[in-house]
């Protein structure tokens, strides 16, 4: 008994590892940023982010499963910042007014963007089939314009020219949706 609670154990902390690994990787980088918009000097974002990362490992047991780890990463991200700027005496610098009016922008922004991609996505589906197989063999699949010209029989100006529109139908498209989500 006391034998399979002890892999019970080790089951459940290997899982959890996991579960950070996966989490850290695939929130990693706009984590960074963030840090990168806090810290006056952009060099000192890789200590700190390294802090950071520990940080999360330490208090992963606190996250809780199936609500937003950026969210929570962030959070962390800001107070472990904090700490960092009263440790190096350069909370004159960064006032916490300043600070927490930085975290409130970068919220903000990433709303934003959050948006954009939920219209960019929205507008993508309202694409006709080959309009929508020609962005996912361009910026999913990563095919270069060359590339597809040849698979299509085609010039690489006219894939150019049809991306180019495309674009701008995807840009008017994210643009009317969200002057349509702000009236509301």
């Amino acid at each position: 008994m006391g034998q399979w609670l002890e892999h019970s154990v080790q089951d459940d902390s290997m899982q959890a590892h996991e579960q950070f690994v996966r989490e850290l990787r695939a929130n990693y980088w706009p984590v960074y940023r963030y840090v990168i918009s806090l810290v006056p000097q952009p060099s000192e974002a890789d200590d700190l982010m390294q802090e950071v990362s520990v940080v999360l490992w330490r208090k992963f047991d606190e996250f809780e499963q199936g609500t937003n780890f950026l969210a929570w990463a962030k959070k962390v991200a800001l107070n472990t910042t904090r700490n960092y700027l009263k440790s190096r005496r350069r909370s004159r610098v960064v006032s916490s007014g300043t600070l927490n009016a930085i975290a409130q922008t970068e919220r903000g922004m990433s709303e934003i963007l959050e948006l954009r991609r939920v219209f960019l996505a929205e507008c993508i589906e309202e694409l006709p089939l080959e309009k929508r197989r020609l962005i996912r063999q361009r910026y999913l699949e990563e095919h270069s314009p060359e590339e597809l010209a040849a698979a299509s029989q085609n010039k690489t100006a006219n894939i150019y020219n049809q991306l180019s529109r495309i674009r701008k139908q995807l840009l008017d498209c994210i643009t009317k949706k969200i002057n349509r989500s702000s009236e509301r």
